[in-house]
Formats: structure tokens, C-alpha cells, sequence
């Protein structure tokens, strides 16, 4: 995945910093500030990346407020590199991204080094990109270089998508041929749906069976909304209940923001 999906209206730093510790993923753990009692079966455990360690450093450095956050423990090793990157960095470093929306930092800097790809891919026009995104079925280098001499996958009708795109979640056959079969949420019809795509709040199933039987949260009055929709720093119930005693993003002098901390 090239980016975190994301509702949240922050601007794209706090976004950047921010997923990190709160990764946009179906299954996000509402967190009250409670520690982790360290029982937890973590081969990285170690290694003092978590929750309470990036969200400590938030508060530590008076960028976060107390309250409700979504967090998932940072897994895959781009998201831990991100997560050392905040727990090391000093104070200054992280108000200048957060809230001066400084992409030139030295915070800004060691987050963009933890790129997944673990490399570049050489455009060969003095572009480069992630090693992981070459061959995936999207043109990322702009002369499309990326995507050139790739495996293919037959859709069945004469069209054929780049063998990367196979069990991607997103069809891109026209038939749908590439999603069909997969591994994850069977939809009905031999079309599947990733498993990260399961309550996320939008109906990717034709017939919407990702978004069935899924956790909610009590607006009151009758209405309920998705439990990951609380505190995603959008209102999503009709009163905004979902966003009440949301951790919040500050910014001392320069105004106060809301985060949903995703």
C-alpha cells in the first residue's frame, strides 16, 4: 500500500507523523492512555516502540492532549522505522513538522528514509522510486518505465493488468477477473475483498457483505456509526458524539487542532 487511506481532515504532515503510531487499518484499537500491562506476546518488545511510547512523545513534547485515540502497535519494519523516528526526535523537531508543516527537518527527513521498498527503482530519466512499487499496475515512474516488460494477468475477455495487480483489492480488470479468488472476505460470486477492507465503513462488496455484522458506535438517539469512525476527527454522527473526548492535536500559539490520532 503507497499511503495510508485516511479520513481525517489534518493537513498532510500531521497525517505523515501522526500514522505512525496510528495506522489507517480495519481493526484500529480505540486507546484510552491505559498502559500496556507487558504481557503482550511481542518479538519487539524490546525495542521500546509502541502505542504508549509514540503517544507519550506527543504529549511529552505538548503536541497531543489527553483523550481517546485509535492505535494500532506499529508491525511491518517501514512503520517501526517511522515510530523510532518520532520517539527519538527531539520536541522542536516535532513541532516543526506538526506545526509548521516543515518538510525539511530532520524529522521529515528520517521519515522519508524508512521507505518500504527498502530501495529505489531507476525510471532511467533521473527518477526513482520505491523498489516494491515496480510492477504493482500503477505507473509511478512518468515515463511509466515501472510498469514495462511486466508479467501480465489474462482477465479472460483479450484485456489483460499487470500480474501485480492480482488480489490487490481494487479490480482492475473491467470483469473483475483479478479479484475474483483471492484470499480474504468472500463477497458471493467467487468475488473476494481483502481482509483490510472488512469494516472500514465503506461497502466495498457489490452486494455489501464487508460491512455486515460490524462493530458499532452508539451516536444515541437510534443512529450508530462505524466503531473506526470514533475520533477520526471528522463528525460522522449527527450530534458529534463520536468525536467527544477525542485526543486533540495542539499547537500552543499556533491554534489548536483536531486529530483523530489514526
Amino acid at each position: 500500500m503507497k499511503q495510508w487511506v485516511t479520513k481525517t481532515t489534518l493537513h498532510a504532515a500531521q497525517v505523515l507523523l501522526l500514522s505512525a503510531f496510528a495506522l489507517v487499518a480495519c481493526g484500529g484499537n480505540t486507546y484510552d492512555g491505559t498502559p500496556d500491562d507487558g504481557n503482550a506476546d511481542d518479538g519487539n518488545a524490546d525495542d521500546g516502540i509502541s502505542c504508549d511510547a509514540g503517544l507519550g512523545k506527543f504529549r511529552e513534547c505538548g503536541l497531543l492532549s489527553e483523550g481517546v485515540t485509535l492505535c494500532e502497535e506499529p508491525e511491518s519494519p517501514e512503520e517501526r522505522c517511522q515510530a523510532r523516528c518520532i520517539i527519538d526526535a527531539s520536541c522542536g523537531g516535532l513541532t516543526a513538522l506538526v506545526c509548521e508543516e516543515s518538510e525539511t527537518g530532520a524529522v521529515s527527513m528520517c521519515l522519508e528514509s524508512c521507505d518500504a521498498g527498502g530501495g529505489d527503482f531507476d525510471c532511467g530519466d533521473g527518477q526513482s522510486i520505491p523498489a516494491e512499487w515496480e510492477c504493482d499496475g500503477d505507473m509511478d515512474c512518468s515515463s511509466g518505465f515501472d510498469e514495462a516488460s511486466c508479467a501480465v494477468f489474462a482477465c479472460g475477455d483479450g484485456q489483460t493488468v499487470a500480474e501485480g495487480a492480482r488480489c490487490d483489492g481494487f479490480p482492475h480488470c473491467t470483469n473483475r477477473a483479478d479479484e475474483s479468488g483471492c484470499p480474504g472476505l468472500e463477497c458471493g460470486g467467487g468475488v473476494t475483498v481483502p481482509d483490510f477492507a472488512r469494516c472500514d465503513g465503506f461497502p466495498d462488496c457489490d452486494n455489501g457483505a464487508d460491512e455486515r455484522s460490524c462493530p458499532t458506535f452508539d451516536c444515541g438517539a437510534g443512529e450508530t456509526v462505524p466503531e473506526d469512525f470514533r475520533c477520526d476527527s471528522e463528525e460522522d454522527c449527527l450530534n458529534g458524539s463520536d468525536e467527544a473526548g477525542c485526543a486533540q492535536v495542539t499547537c500552543g500559539s499556533l491554534g489548536l487542532r483536531r486529530s483523530g490520532v489514526r
